[in-house]
């Protein structure tokens, strides 16, 4: 996911050499932002971009504040946004509001995986969210381990995992609302 956030910004010249990406997350060291910072890693050190990965805490109005507070004081040295988590995505809207940015002032990537980080998707506070479709990745699974338990050498990947903008923004919140 980190990788295809980091193309996103890239692709759509949204960050170049020397940029600075800021990057929120909800658990320093969890598994999801480590592999994807990996992931942006392999697309921004060749390319000479920075990144900081930061510590926006778990408990939602935490996170509003520490984001806040951050950008209030290093705003003007973060060219883009790369939010590692739905919870740090689903809250741009309101530290945008909070410094007095408008959507889309500073681009930013993340996980849409929730109603509010989609709409942040539709809003602009996001130029493109992550969704790992998890409820088909478990599908997935139980189709394969059934065809391993009938002797078939299962020996492929899927993945299940987009990027969406703000035009396909609507169909995410859609599916999210249906699956709630």
């Amino acid at each position: 996911m980190g990788k295809l956030w980091a193309e996103h910004l890239v692709n759509n010249e949204l960050v170049g050499k020397g940029d600075k990406v800021w990057m929120p997350v909800e658990v320093p060291g969890a598994t999801y932002g480590v592999l994807e910072t990996q992931g942006i890693a392999s697309v921004f050190d060749p390319l000479g971009i920075e990144y900081e990965v930061f510590d926006a805490s778990y408990e939602p109005a935490e996170i509003i504040n520490r984001m806040t507070d951050y950008l209030i004081a290093h705003g003007s040295e973060v060219d883009a946004i790369i939010c590692l988590g739905d919870l740090t995505a689903a809250s741009m809207p309101k530290v945008f509001e909070n410094i007095g940015w408008s959507p889309g002032e500073v681009p930013a990537a993340g996980y849409g995986c929730s109603v509010e980080s989609a709409t942040a998707v539709k809003q602009g506070y996001l130029s493109a969210g992550g969704f790992p479709f998890g409820g088909e990745q478990g599908f997935l699974t139980v189709t394969m381990l059934y065809m391993i338990s009938e002797g078939f050498n299962v020996s492929f990947e899927i993945p299940t995992t987009a990027v969406y903008t703000t035009d396909e923004a609507d169909q995410y919140i859609e599916y999210l609302k249906s699956i709630q």
